[in-house]
């Protein structure tokens, strides 16, 4: 299922990491072979899961808005 970033609340706890450059290399790559992990909060909604790390990759922002 595809669903907009804009749809995907972060949990508070999550703390900002330091880039990870190989991480935004292997997507300019490759593209993005893990998905984002959310559950459904409400209709439209989602929280994120699993992917944190590749939900800040500036990679993902660039091909998600092309």
């Amino acid at each position: 299922m595809r669903i907009k970033l804009s749809q995907i609340r972060l949990e508070p706890e999550f703390r900002l990491r330091e880039k990870d450059l190989g991480l935004e290399l292997s997507i300019n790559k490759q593209g993005l072979r893990v998905p984002l992990i959310v559950e459904e909060e409400s209709k439209g909604c989602y929280v994120l899961v699993d992917g944190y790390r590749r939900f800040f990759c500036p990679s993902i922002f660039r091909k998600a808005k092309s």
